[in-house]
């Protein structure tokens, strides 16, 4: 029997909640004075009341605009946390947050009118309590101005408070004592090291201030450790990728993971101590069967048929048009090569016949036309079957006409460079004298019955 046994759950765990409907806000009585505590990350949402030990709402900062499926109203639906992530609003799912900042002021806006619902001042036409907002360390005046914006506007706050959350914590943990407003720390000197989901930011306290010039962020967070630690299990263990979600490795890492207090110790303790290793050991059981799909109404299984073929439909057109896209680009390539070769012959006609070249030069000259020409063949072929063209496309080593275009181009630009490197002349000479032995060994391969007298004549002629 394995000990430390961790069965992985299935679906991701979701943070507990406890709405409040208008009728609950008013027989609570929560005093107008006590503020609306909100702390907005880029990982979860917390909100609650002053006068609460704990958070009454938490969830991920996404919001969602769809409409209802068939049989419904059809009216526009707006969504947030985990309902904003179910499988019927995922796609349409936004967050708020860009790194650590909020500048999305609709899914802002969205999150904050969900969040107050739930808070039991869905009916209210005025909020009356006073807010206490997070806010990341030197949040930039634009990201702000859209927050303070929405809460004077759309909300009529009565006052607005800012803090940074880490200094909150301080004020906690150092169980400060407020004399003449002001708070007495135990200790006024601190290192605050705040890791975030986006960023971690480290926070000096000097006499019971922070300072704001010696502070430091880091583009490291909980997001980027669970993606390099999915990354990395998902390499070890391929069998199980489809299972190593994001999400379940987030799970992983928030019930194992820990600061070491001493690594290189702690590291050796665990390679020499055989005893330790087993004790720190975790076996995780990875979950047997894929979650349950649900089920589909008759409406819904032909609204996707149809949506299928919609999209089936208008993948076939986008296709045909790149298609003839690409035959229109490559007929203006056979032309400009059709173009220059016409060019090259008039060149050749003018020069004398016996311009001296070596057979170096010949044997170079010859590999560069002889690899147009082969190109020029294939090119040709699409005007037959289409399945030998692409045959022989996929032969040669290419995946597109794009690639046969491109090897086109080069084969060209091969033979122009060879025509200025051996001078228009000698390059006229070896390409006419190469064409007229191609031409012959065609000439020679066609039987004596298929040919006309003309050219039969010529033929017995380049026999003699």
């Amino acid at each position: 029997m394995v000990n430390n046994l961790f069965h992985l759950p299935i679906d991701p765990p979701i943070a507990r909640n406890d709405p409040l409907t208008p009728a609950r806000y008013h027989a609570l009585q929560v005093p107008l004075t006590s503020p609306i505590v909100m702390d907005l990350g880029s990982y979860l949402v917390r909100a609650g009341y002053a006068v609460e030990k704990e958070p009454r709402l938490r969830y991920p900062p996404y919001a969602a605009r769809f409409r209802d499926g068939p049989g419904k109203s059809g009216n526009p639906v707006n969504s947030i946390g985990y309902d904003a992530l179910s499988s019927t609003s995922r796609s349409a799912a936004r967050s708020a947050f860009e790194g650590p900042l909020a500048i999305s002021p609709w899914n802002l806006e969205r999150l904050l009118d969900g969040t107050l619902s739930r808070l039991g001042l869905g009916e209210e036409r005025v909020i009356s309590h006073p807010f206490l907002m997070t806010e990341p360390v030197c949040n930039p005046n634009g990201a702000r101005s859209i927050l303070m914006e929405i809460l004077f506007e759309a909300y009529d706050a009565r006052s607005v408070a800012f803090g940074i959350d880490a200094s909150f914590s301080y004020l906690y943990n150092s169980k400060a004592q407020f004399q003449a407003s002001r708070p007495q720390y135990r200790n006024r000197n601190a290192l605050i090291i705040s890791c975030g989901y986006s960023t971690t930011t480290v926070l000096p306290i000097i006499d019971g201030r922070i300072n704001t010039r010696a502070a430091r962020r880091l583009s490291i967070g909980g997001l980027q450790m669970t993606s390099n630690m999915a990354q990395r299990l998902q390499l070890l263990h391929p069998e199980h990728a489809n299972a190593l979600t994001f999400d379940a490795v987030a799970v992983l890492k928030e019930e194992f993971c820990y600061v070491s207090q001493d690594y290189v110790s702690e590291m050796n303790r665990l390679r020499f101590d055989e005893e330790y290793f087993e004790q720190t050991k975790r076996a995780v059981m990875m979950p047997a069967t894929e979650p349950e799909k649900p089920e589909l109404t008759p409406e819904e299984m032909e609204r996707k048929a149809r949506n299928r073929h919609e999209s089936g439909k208008r993948l076939q057109e986008l296709l045909k048009a790149k298609r003839e896209e690409k035959e229109a680009h490559l007929q203006v390539v056979q032309e400009q090569v059709a173009k220059k070769l016409e060019d090259k012959e008039e060149i050749g006609e003018d020069m004398v016949e016996d311009v001296p070249f070596s057979k170096a030069e010949a044997e170079l000259m010859e590999a560069a036309l002889e690899s147009r020409l082969s190109l020029e063949k294939l090119s040709d072929m699409r005007e037959g079957d289409e399945d030998d063209f692409y045959l022989a496309v996929a032969y040669r080593g290419m995946k597109s006409m794009e690639d046969l275009e491109n090897q086109l181009k080069v084969s060209v630009e091969e033979v122009e460079k060879l025509y200025k490197s051996l001078g228009p002349a000698k390059g006229a000479t070896i390409e006419r004298k190469w064409r007229k032995r191609k031409e012959d060994e065609e000439l020679l391969a066609v039987p004596d019955e298929k040919l006309p007298p003309e050219r039969l004549k010529d033929k017995k002629t380049d026999q003699s």
